[in-house]
Order: structure tokens, then C-alpha cells, then sequence
């Protein structure tokens, strides 16, 4: 009789098949802090790749992973004692304060004439990266903590490939044997060169991990998206930290700029993937290295375009924004064209312009939250996961204020969760007993970077379970 009625409220409504796949999803998202991430990571990357509107499996996905951070910030309350929370505390108030702002501000621009779903849509991506720590330190006081270098790993490979197979098909660059991926993958490729370069820099087997980073970003470089050489920062950036160049910045930094280049160079001058057109590889980069084509750039006029609209929305809204989901009005430079149809830009100033001054200094804050936590974590443990997570930031901020705000890049929030998660001293510790106390064993296992403690957790936990 219950399959007969559930036929039948399917059969009247069709969004009531969820109906049971929620509640079995809301029944193991309450017990599992991996299953949590796993939803939230890998649901949005399956989900939110679409530009379909507020679908129902967007619905759906936003329903769960409301769950998901309502019981992780439950949990992470609960874990007050420990040496990660004091780590993060200041973090964690900062993001549900700039979280709490940004809710506010999605209900006021409902209310005042925005549409509703749009207005949904575009506050959530700014909540997902306020619930970030929040994730992230849930994770990392369970069990699932072990898997997350491995975790981590593949989703990036999965993700550049996504990124490379979707770009090089919509524009005609390769060959492939496949339509276009419409899987989100962002900065997820970015957060890969950035903990490879780390793990080479850092790691004594060098030279896989500097395989691993040309690789990586041989493929961002292939698709012909200029943007992907953002993540050369991450290089100066790492090497300026690292033991043998602190104190030594300059050096450091003309160090890691000269690899950049070199680097860059190379991937400029050549590569082929899956047989590219090299030659319109080449015309899209040409327009970095002569500055007087890049007037004539397509892309470069867009982009001034809709950072004037961005402006002038900014300017009528200078205190606190026109809200997330509103709606800007710019002319295609190359057609005339009036557009007024999407709620985001390709502007540094599209942030400013949804959230105001007051959205500008919240958002600081918080950017200078997560540097307190790092500058800790490099002075106290610098593993790999932190030097990428140091390199990977540096890499956002500067493509947000050159490029266009990279919160609003889903993946960029699921990177920074997982580097983070991977980042924080043990759960168990007590605070103030971090890693200033390291012997030289300790530290060599801190520098060797989370894979190698990854396999040393499980052969430790494999030994001890055969001496019970």
C-alpha cells in the first residue's frame, strides 16, 4: 500500500521521487563525517557542472548539503578542546559572521525584487566557502581523515582532466573522442600543481612530483585558457616559506619567478595534447607577451566591459552592494549587444559590486583569518599540504583581484576544504602541544608530506591490529 501511494504522489508531483533517496542520504549524513564531505564535494562537482537553473538535483543537493554543514558546525562545537579548534577559532568566527552576512543579504535582495532563485543560487556559492572550515575540521576529527591525501589526489586528476577534456572540445583545439565534461573542476587543477610543486619542493623523491606538476599544467596550458597561468604564483610563493630561502625573500621570489617563466616558456613554446591546434594555442597566449595586441584581445574587452558594469552597479551600491543575484547590464564590445541576463562577471569588482564595502572588509577579515592559521601551521609544522595551501591561496587572491573573484568557483571552495582538512594539527592534541616539540623523526615524517603519512598510518594500524 506504501509503494502504491508513493507511486502515486510521484506520478502527481515528480520532485516527490527524491523523496526517499533524501531521506536515506539524510539518515548516513547524520553519523559520518566522510560521507558528509563526500556529498558536499562530489555532489556539487556532479551537480552544479549544469547551467540548467535551480533544477530539482540542485535542489536536492542544496537540501543535503544544508544537513551536512548544520550537523558539521554541531560537531565541531562539540570539539572546543582541542588543539585544532583553538587553530582555527578565530577562523571559524570570521566565517560564520561573513556567512551570516551574506544570508542576510541574499533575504534582502529577494525581498527587494531580485529573483528569488537567483538570488539562491549565487548566495549559496559564497556560503559553501563560509562553511569551509567548518567542513573541514569535521572531517579531520574523524576516522576519514586517513583517506583524505589520497581522497584529494585523485579528485584532482580527475578534475584536470575534466578541465583540459572540456575546454579542449568546446574550443576546437583537439581531437576527442568524447563530447564536452561538464564536471565542475575550477581550481581543483590549480590546487593539484600547487600541492605537487609543494610535495617537489618539500618531498626527497623530487622528481614524480615535478612530473606530476608539468603535467598538470601542461594540460591547464593546452586548453588555451590564459587564466590557468595564475597558478605559476603558487611557485614564489612556496619557495619564499621554504626553510632554505626564509630570510631570504628576495632571492626567493626571483628564484620561484625565474622557475615560473621557465616553466611557462616551455609550455608556451610547445606541447601537444590529444593533437591541439597549436598555432591558435599560440595566438591566445601571444596577446600576454605583446602588450599592444591586448587592446584588440577579445577576451581582454569583455572583460573591461563588464568590469565598467560591475563599476557602475558598485557605485549606486557602495555601502553594502545590490545583493547577490542581481542581474547586470553590459554591451558585447565586439556585437552591441545588450546583455542583462547573469549574475556573474568576469570582473574583480563583481564581488565588491554584490556586497559593498561592508562585504569587502568581512571578506578581508576572513582572508586574514585563514593567513593567521597558515603563518601558525608553516612556523609550527610545514607539511606539504600546508606549503600547498599557502601557494594555492596566494594563487586565488591574486586571480581575484586581476581576474574575477574565485570564491565563486565551487571547486575553489572544495579545494581549500580538503588542503585545509589535511593542514590541521591532530584532533587529540591538546592545545599548545603542537609541533614545536618535533624530534627529527617527527620532522622528517611532517616534511615527507600526507601520502607517505597516509601509507604510515595504515601500515601502523595494519601492525597493530596484528600483534591484538
Amino acid at each position: 500500500m506504501l509503494i502504491v501511494g508513493y507511486g502515486a504522489a510521484i506520478a502527481h508531483r515528480p520532485t516527490m521521487a527524491l523523496l526517499v533517496p533524501g531521506l536515506l542520504a539524510a539518515v548516513v549524513l547524520w553519523p559520518s563525517a566522510g560521507f558528509r564531505l563526500l556529498f558536499v564535494v562530489l555532489g556539487g562537482m556532479l551537480v552544479l557542472g549544469s547551467s540548467s537553473g535551480l533544477s530539482e538535483p540542485k535542489i536536492a543537493y542544496l537540501a543535503g548539503a544544508v544537513l551536512a554543514v548544520a550537523v558539521a558546525v554541531v560537531r565541531v562545537l562539540e570539539m572546543r578542546s582541542t588543539a585544532a579548534f583553538q587553530e582555527c577559532k578565530w577562523l571559524l568566527i570570521f566565517s560564520a559572521t561573513f556567512g551570516g552576512f551574506v544570508a542576510v543579504e541574499g533575504l534582502v535582495a529577494g525581498v527587494g525584487g531580485t529573483q528569488a532563485s537567483f538570488a539562491l543560487r549565487d548566495a549559496a556559492v559564497y556560503l559553501l566557502f563560509a562553511a569551509v572550515p567548518f567542513l573541514a575540521l569535521d572531517v579531520h576529527a574523524s576516522s576519514a581523515r586517513r583517506w583524505l591525501p589520497p581522497f584529494f589526489f585523485a579528485l584532482g586528476v580527475v578534475a584536470t582532466l575534466s578541465y583540459a577534456a572540456y575546454f579542449l572540445g568546446v574550443r576546437g583545439l583537439a581531437s576527442l573522442p568524447f563530447g564536452p565534461v561538464t564536471l565542475v573542476a575550477g581550481g581543483l587543477p590549480i590546487a593539484l600543481f600547487a600541492y605537487a610543486s609543494a610535495a617537489a619542493i618539500w618531498h626527497p623523491v623530487w622528481f614524480r612530483w615535478t612530473a606530476v606538476a608539468i603535467g598538470v599544467l601542461a594540460l591547464m596550458a593546452a586548453t588555451g585558457n590564459r587564466s590557468a597561468l595564475i597558478a605559476l604564483v603558487a611557485l614564489p610563493t612556496m619557495l619564499m616559506i621554504h626553510p632554505r630561502w626564509r630570510g631570504k625573500p628576495f632571492r626567493a621570489l626571483a628564484g620561484g619567478l625565474a622557475l615560473a617563466l621557465f616553466v611557462g616558456a616551455i609550455l608556451l613554446g610547445s606541447g601537444r595534447v590529444a593533437r591541439p591546434n597549436v598555432e591558435r594555442l599560440r595566438e591566445r597566449f601571444g596577446s600576454i607577451l605583446e602588450p599592444g595586441k591586448l587592446p584588440l584581445d577579445q577576451s581582454f574587452r569583455w572583460r573591461a566591459e563588464q568590469t565598467r558594469a560591475a563599476a557602475a552597479v558598485w557605485g549606486d551600491n557602495t555601502v553594502f552592494g545590490a545583493g547577490p543575484g542581481h542581474l547586470f547590464r553590459w554591451i558585447n564590445p565586439l556585437s552591441g549587444e545588450v546583455h542583462a541576463d547573469a549574475f556573474t562577471l568576469d570582473s574583480p569588482l563583481v564581488y565588491p559590486a554584490k556586497f559593498g564595502w561592508v562585504g569587502v572588509i568581512l571578506l578581508g577579515a576572513l582572508f586574514f583569518a585563514y593567513a593567521q592559521v597558515l603563518g601558525r601551521r608553516v612556523r609550527t609544522a610545514p607539511t606539504v599540504p600546508v606549503i600547498a595551501l599557502v601557494g594555492f591561496g596566494a594563487a586565488g587572491v591574486l586571480g581575484s583581484l586581476f581576474l574575477g573573484s574565485q570564491i565563486e568557483d565551487k571547486a575553489f571552495s572544495f579545494a581549500v576544504m580538503l588542503l585545509l582538512a589535511m593542514s590541521l594539527p591532530d584532533s587529540s592534541e591538546e592545545p599548545g602541544n603542537q609541533a614545536e616539540g618535533l624530534d627529527q623523526s617527527d620532522r622528517s615524517t611532517v616534511a615527507s608530506g600526507p601520502l607517505q603519512a597516509w601509507r604510515s598510518r595504515s601500515s601502523t594500524g595494519t601492525n597493530a591490529h596484528s600483534r591484538r
